[in-house]
């Protein structure tokens, strides 16, 4: 297959981005503005998955703008109107007012740090989603995109099936020298990559972005491998879903999980009548998926296993011991559980001596064990065996109260007990408005406690947004309480909403979400209308675009776990855009047009 110049020149960007971007770890120093040096307390910031990759993939989409503007100037390329313009001209338009409205404007251009997803970043999507849809109209160019694709999520699934195991490419001398240039070369061997085996984050940083990722590869790669009539391509596109698969598996993402399960669902949908007769094929493929479930989750000691389930529910329940509140009365701190209430004293006494007390639901006074470790702190353990989920380490001016294993620091400053927050700075026990997910708050590593306390935010975005990527500025980073037993980190700074939906809501606006849900929705109705109405298909075209729409599916039902990030979305704008290309291309032969 010969491509020609011009034709090489139209579909690069967008190979460079849907088969290269994924790859790029390059570190960037980063000058942070004000509002970032106050939230993050590092200037400059050392980034290494979003800044150098986000500035790459806005190159490579004002690439693709500039061929097809070009060649509408030249009249090489007659503009084609498509109704998903409405959307996507729409979408721009509230990121921009939500960015020119923003109380953080400089920083809604840019992004938020480690994130970089501002303006400019989703600028480039919404380029890279009308450009696509304009030059990945030739079949030849499309099936190029699709092998490129495809030889990138190979590499990928190699590089997170070595961390798996725990070799890790980018922690070897070569790994390090492409992402640190020389003149950060002494940083090279003090870098420490947080997971080792037992988990794949491949150059994602996440492994929740690895699941997003493969929501959109595996099923893509599954439709070929069903709908294949000959034998090669079978073994082929089966192997290549087999190995995917280990990466599924390996990235413990149930988002991912939930992408992939949604998608699958409805490729049996569409290919119901070809897949019955094809029945023996599967059950060997569903035996080949057990098997890698079986090996991955040796290598993970069980714990592979054990993600399958909703680990961490909370529900208010007669057996369940939980800390319900805590309150603060100058000297008194009062901890309400669902079984036995316990408050906290500290006396101050004449001689500046300070003696700390324990005393019962019932006013008792409690009598407690003291330990010095030798590490400088000091511990109290009341001896109640009522209250033995409590324990106070004393350390460094900070009271560290352990609830089962729930730390909440506080702070006794001029008579009066207060929290110690993130950034170090002493606050009121506060109680931020929530909505929903009561007694389910841990659910999905603490998503549900996000979700609850992101949605009364969304009052102030129902018509504007905050500004692209500021949702950390507005999430209450102060309820520690909430965070300790919720997120297992008083101190953990939440920078994103662990939901595609909710993100476009706070940060672009209530109208972004509904235009992006409309624009996913009609390429859905019209796309699904096309292949249940042709539930075999015939020729590569009709193949790919079954696939690519499971793709987007996948990454859509994802969505409802992760948000959005620069590694992972990009990936997605092109296949949205080819998949518009290519279902419009299909609908041609029908009445309705899309």
């Amino acid at each position: 297959m010969k491509l020609k110049r011009k034709n090489l020149m139209a579909i690069l960007p967008f190979i460079l981005i849907a088969a290269v971007l994924p790859y790029i770890m390059r570190v960037s120093v980063v000058p942070l503005q004000d509002i970032g040096i106050v939230h993050w307390h590092a200037d400059p910031f050392f980034d290494h998955y979003s800044h150098f990759r986000g500035q790459f993939f806005i190159a490579l989409s004002l690439l693709a703008t500039w061929v097809w503007m070009s060649r509408l100037l030249t009249r090489k390329q007659q503009f084609e109107f498509n109704s998903s313009y409405y959307y996507i001209g729409g979408l721009f338009l509230i990121t921009l007012f939500s960015t020119l409205f923003s109380e953080h404007t400089s920083m809604a251009l840019q992004g938020f740090p480690a994130r970089y997803e501002g303006f400019y970043i989703w600028t480039a999507y919404f380029l890279t989603f009308v450009a696509g849809f304009n030059l990945l109209t030739e079949p030849q160019d499309q099936r190029l995109l699709f092998r490129a694709l495809l030889i990138s999520a190979t590499g990928l699934t190699a590089i997170g099936f070595f961390q798996y195991i725990g070799h890790n490419f980018f922690a070897t001398d070569f790994g390090l020298w492409l992402m640190y240039p020389d003149y950060l070369a002494e940083f090279r061997e003090s870098v420490d990559f947080r997971r080792g085996a037992g988990s794949m984050s491949i150059a994602f940083n996440n492994p929740n972005y690895v699941g997003s990722y493969f929501a959109m590869i595996f099923p893509l790669v599954l439709v070929f491998f069903l709908a294949s009539r000959e034998k090669s391509a079978k073994l082929f596109y089966g192997g290549l879903s087999a190995f995917y698969f280990l990466a599924v598996l390996g990235s413990r993402s149930r988002a991912g999980w939930v992408g992939n399960a949604i998608a699958i669902f409805l490729l049996l949908i569409m290919m119901r009548k070809s897949l019955l007769k094809q029945w023996k094929l599967m059950v060997s493929l569903l035996l080949v998926f057990a098997l890698a479930f079986t090996a991955m989750n040796h290598f993970s000691n069980d714990s592979l296993r054990r993600s399958v389930t909703l680990e961490g529910r909370v529900v208010e329940e007669e057996d369940t011991y939980v800390l319900r509140d805590v309150r603060f009365e100058e000297n008194r701190a009062y901890f309400e559980t669902s079984r036995e209430d316990l408050v906290i004293v500290l006396e101050e006494r004449e001689d500046h001596d300070s003696v700390l007390q324990f005393i019962s639901e019932e006013g008792e006074l409690l009598p407690y064990g003291e330990d010095q470790p030798g590490d400088g702190s000091i511990v109290f353990t009341p001896d109640d065996v009522a209250y033995e989920a409590f324990r106070v380490v004393f350390q460094d001016r900070v009271f560290n109260v352990y609830f089962e294993n729930h730390r909440i620091p506080m702070v006794y400053s001029e008579g009066e007990f207060y929290l110690l927050s993130y950034d170090q700075t002493i606050v009121d026990v506060i109680h931020p408005p929530s909505f929903g997910f009561e007694g389910w708050e841990r659910v999905g590593s603490g998503r549900g406690y996000i979700f609850s306390r992101s949605f009364p935010i969304m009052k102030n975005t129902l018509l504007l947004g905050h500004g692209p990527d500021l949702y950390p500025l507005y999430f209450p980073q102060h309820d520690v309480l909430g965070k300790a037993m919720y997120l297992n980190n008083p101190f953990i700074y939440v920078d994103k909403p662990h939901n595609l939906y909710l993100q476009l809501a706070l940060n672009h606006g209530v109208p972004a979400l509904l235009l992006f849900l409309a624009l996913i929705g009609r390429y859905s109705f019209y796309s699904l209308r096309l292949f249940l109405k042709n539930t075999d298909p015939k020729d590569f075209q009709d193949l790919l675009a079954r696939g690519v729409f499971l793709a987007v599916i996948g990454y859509c039902f994802a969505g409802f776990f992760n948000d959005s990030l620069v590694a992972v979305s990009p990936v997605f704008w092109v296949l949205l855009a080819l998949g518009h290309r290519l279902t419009h291309d299909l609908q041609k032969k029908h009445p309705a047009k899309v």
